[in-house]
């Protein structure tokens, strides 16, 4: 449940974290993703699953240390403290550059990756550190991201019509209960 402390160290953070990132950023070009119409292979592709498991690492990083520095002992608040000032800023960088190729059309995420790149941002408002470094950039997210996301589509509708159940499942199923 815990980071071990040997996980803590800069020397060995760093790295690991760099990794991450380096596969989040890895440009995967079209023609080698699977077909655009076969959403589920796309989702199967292994780099679609090496960036979703970057973004989940990182996330949990973030919501299990950085969110959580006021409570419990201080060994894992000063961690908290030390992620929050030092790496959170490097991933919010990361995710913003992320979300703003994939809105604009230049790259390719699955949903669940663009999930976890809001979710990190919703988790990124709670820190004073990181909000600030939000802040700006919220009319932008709001009007070219989260807007977006939450219309409704032409695919959407289809499925209302077709499989009003399946709708509300991956609806609902595209948002698990985290906390």
């Amino acid at each position: 449940m815990e980071l071990p402390p040997q996980l803590q160290e800069d020397s060995v953070l760093i790295p690991w974290g760099n990794l991450f990132l380096q596969v989040i950023a890895k440009e995967v070009p079209e023609s080698d993703l699977p077909s655009a119409d076969d959403k589920e292979d796309r989702e199967m592709y292994p780099w679609t699953k090496a960036k979703k498991w970057s973004f989940a690492n990182l996330n949990r990083l973030f919501s299990r240390y950085a969110v959580q520095t006021g409570l419990g002992d201080s060994k894992a608040s000063a961690f908290g403290k030390h992620f929050v000032a030092n790496f959170a800023p490097e991933i919010m960088k990361a995710y913003l550059q992320q979300i703003d190729l994939f809105m604009s059309g230049k790259i390719w995420l699955s949903e669940r990756c663009v999930y976890l790149i809001v979710d990190f941002l919703e988790e990124c408002i709670k820190p004073k550190v990181t909000w600030a470094l939000l802040k700006g950039n919220i009319p932008n997210l709001i009007s070219h991201v989260i807007f977006p996301l939450l219309s409704l589509r032409e695919e959407d509708l289809e499925l209302w019509e077709e499989d009003p159940v399946e709708y509300i499942h991956k609806k609902i199923g595209m948002y698990p209960f985290h906390r």
